[in-house]
């Protein structure tokens, strides 16, 4: 009995001294991760908090700068290709199995005048053309490249107030045809250019050339009237 008794008290004693050993354990690990923390806190707020180093902000710089300049290259080359290709410098070809329909829907929208019914093919000397006469002192020829038209010429003789009218009519059928002008505002300020006065007065207009859409037009004074004339480039 008292050796039982004796062997209850031994083992409650080891237990109790194990207790205590895992505890001073715990609290020995407890201090010295806190310990730890404290001696490398500054290192853990450096790491969240390091900021970008001399070398990464230009790096940084570096790169906006690069980023800006394509910018701007990028639009300079869009502004080089707009000065390249200014409003107007395009044409449309025109083919001469088109040109009387197309003269005559003008003739119809705008003057009821100068129609064209038909057309006589015509050699001079190694050039041929397709000719037409107008109205007796206004004479039409069309050069062509292909089936496509190259040059127009309309060429007056009318000295009274109304044929020089009919005159400045063709010239206006003529840019018309070989352009897409806003109408009657458009070809009356190239007119006003060209010298032409009110009431259909020629007396300014001297020998000149222009280009318009690409086209190349030619004004020309004659010992009895006037060229007047629209060459398209070479395609």
């Amino acid at each position: 009995m008292k050796f039982t008794l004796y062997f209850v008290i031994v083992c409650i004693l080891s237990s109790l001294a194990a207790c205590q050993q895992s505890e001073n354990y715990s609290t020995e690990h407890a201090q010295q991760f806190q310990h730890f923390e404290a001696d490398h806190s500054d290192e853990l707020i450096e790491e969240v908090d390091e900021e970008p180093s001399e070398l990464d902000l230009e790096n940084i710089d570096e790169k906006e700068r690069a980023d800006e300049k394509q910018e701007e290259v990028t639009d300079e080359e869009t502004i080089d290709e707009n000065e390249q290709k200014p409003s107007g410098s395009t044409f449309n070809t025109l083919l001469f199995d088109d040109f009387q329909r197309k003269w005559n829907a003008l003739s119809d929208e705008y003057t009821y005048d100068l129609y064209l019914h038909s057309f006589d093919q015509k050699n001079d000397q190694d050039t041929s053309y397709y000719y037409s006469k107008l109205k007796e002192f206004i004479h039409l020829k069309v050069f062509t490249q292909g089936n496509n038209v190259k040059k127009i010429q309309v060429v007056s003789t009318g000295k009274t107030i109304d044929e020089r009218y009919s005159m400045l009519t063709s010239w206006w059928q003529v840019l018309l045809i070989t352009n897409p002008l806003n109408g009657t505002h458009d070809v009356d300020v190239l007119f006003a250019d060209l010298g032409v006065g009110p009431n259909a007065d020629v007396t300014n207009v001297k020998d000149q050339s222009f280009h318009f859409g690409g086209i190349e037009y030619t004004v020309q004074r004659l010992d009895q009237g006037f060229l007047f004339e629209a060459v398209y480039p070479t395609i």
